[in-house]
This record gives C-alpha cells, structure tokens and sequence, in this order.
C-alpha cells in the first residue's frame, strides 16, 4: 500500500512542481479568466468531485464516476484481517469493487492500468486462496535474515510462497527495501497507473485555441461611409 501511495504522491508532486513554472497569473496575454483559473489551487480537486462549474470550464478532464465502488472496495481493505473467518470474501469482494471503479473510469489516461494491476493480484489470491510471499523476496527487502523468512509476520490473506502456489510470479516477489515491503507485479502496475491518473486530474486544463486566436486577432472598429 505505501508502495503505490508513494507512486500517486510522486505523480502529484511531478505536476505541481511544473506548474510551478508556469507564468504567473500577471504574465503578458493572461486574461482575467486565465489568472482566475491558474491561481486557484483548490480547481483540480473541484475536477476531481466533478463540480459543475469546474467541469464547464475544463471539458477535458471528465469526474470520476463510481465513486461509491471505491469507498465500498476500500472500506472492504480496511476490514480483511479485522473479521474472523471472512477475510478472504472481503478481499475478493474489495479487488471486484475496484476493478468495477476502474472500468467505470477507463477511458481516463492509466486507468485501464489501475485495473489490470489490481486484476493480477485478484487473480493470484484467488487461485492460491491469499497472496503468495516469496521467501527470498523477504530476506532482500530486508524483513527477515537468512533462513528465518518464516518468522515474519505477514499481512492478512498472505502466506509463505508454496510449492503448490498457481501462477506465482504474481504474488509478492518484487523485494523494495527502501521501504521494507514486498511487492506483486501487480502493485507496479497499478501504482504506475495510479500516478498517471493523479497526474492527468491535477494537470492545468488546456487553453483553448479559439480563445488565444480570439486574442491575437486585431479588432478593428466598424466605420460607415
């Protein structure tokens, strides 16, 4: 989790920081409307809920939908582990709502990545009933030393890589020691993207052409013979 948290924090950090570089709302051509537009932090997060006045003024960047299925697939992460006897269901149940949200929102820039990264861990939990943890992958990162992977206390629906483990080069098998975690291939994928999407939500919303021709365009003031 704080694998991809990093991932989107970064993806943040990349488009603010150049807008950063952008002219200032007091920069030669600017209309009022431009510095309105420009200077207001909060208008992304406005394009994020989907505000009606936000949304006029960025038609390119469309509100996420299906805000629902991502709360429920969330709120369903927070309770794997918490409830005896269900914590496989609730993680099951929280990768479908997640890849509903995806697909709901697919056409928007990395999504459709968000989607098959959290498809490859729904498919290596339910074919191996939790997440397979390579043992190596445990000792690289830093978790355990060597020979003694099997002390580690793993998270909620995760287990020690078997023999009998399905398709396990997507269980955890990525060592990040950076961070003391072992990742899945599919943690990579929908890290990346997941700053993708972050990126294209906080990026400024285009000029429009017609605008800036409107304003090279001379006026020239009518005259009667």
């Amino acid at each position: 989790m704080r694998f991809t948290l990093l991932a989107v924090a970064a993806g943040a950090d990349i488009v603010l920081l150049a807008g950063d570089r952008r002219p200032g709302p007091t920069a030669p051509g600017w209309s009022a409307h431009d510095a309105r537009r420009h200077g207001d932090r909060l208008a992304p997060v406005r394009r994020w809920i989907g505000a009606p006045g936000e949304r006029r003024r960025s038609p390119a960047v469309r509100p996420l939908r299906g805000w629902p299925l991502l709360g429920a697939g969330l709120a369903l992460q927070l309770l794997v582990g918490r409830v005896d006897g269900a914590a496989y269901l609730l993680l099951v149940a929280s990768f479908v709502l997640l890849i509903a949200f995806a697909a709901a929102n697919v056409t928007m820039v990395g999504m459709w990545m968000v989607a098959t990264g959290v498809a490859m861990n729904l498919a290596a939990i339910a074919l191996n009933a939790g997440m397979p943890v390579r043992s190596d992958a445990l000792v690289a990162a830093g978790l355990a030393g060597e020979g003694q992977a099997g002390q580690v206390v793993l998270a909620a629906k995760h287990h020690l890589e078997r023999p009998s483990d399905r398709l396990p080069a997507l269980g955890d098998i990525i060592p990040v020691r950076a961070l003391g975690e072992v990742v899945s291939f599919g943690d990579v994928v929908m890290a990346v993207g997941a700053a993708n999407v972050v990126a294209r939500l906080l990026a400024p919303a285009p000029r429009r052409a017609h605008s800036a021709r409107r304003r090279r365009t001379p006026q020239f003031a009518r005259t009667t013979g």
